[in-house]
């Protein structure tokens, strides 16, 4: 993306660097999280979960995926209300670019890419 169009619009250099700097800090959380999983120093994970706001999560992810994948379009239909999760953050964004890699892989055809998320309350 910096070679396409950064090196001479400042502001989509800005953009570039700050998505590049948030890919290499989940890659880094990554290989710590793996690093204490091979030393078996992993005591109590919970407490480290934190509040995560699901919808918001989402739209900041898309917003990168947009500028990393320009080919593809991205389209969001999130549920107005508030759904939270309790997790550790870069986990829920691993599992989400888990999905979104999947469906990049395989939808090289359409490249039409649709997120929603619902609020399904079941009766007992």
């Amino acid at each position: 993306m910096i070679q396409r169009w950064g090196k001479k619009d400042p502001a989509v250099l800005e953009e570039s660097l700050n998505i590049s700097i948030e890919e290499m800090n989940r890659i880094i959380k990554l290989v710590e999280e793996l690093l204490e999983l091979t030393k078996g120093d992993v005591n109590d994970i919970s407490s480290e979960a934190q509040t995560v706001h699901i919808n918001d999560e989402i739209r900041s992810r898309i917003h990168s995926l947009k500028q990393l994948h320009p080919d593809y379009q991205f389209d969001t239909d999130l549920t107005s209300k508030n759904l939270e999760i309790k997790m550790k953050p870069h986990q829920f964004e691993q599992l989400f670019l888990i999905f979104i890699d999947n469906a990049i892989k395989y939808d090289v055809k359409n490249k039409k890419i649709k997120v929603k998320t619902r609020l399904k309350i079941s009766k007992k």
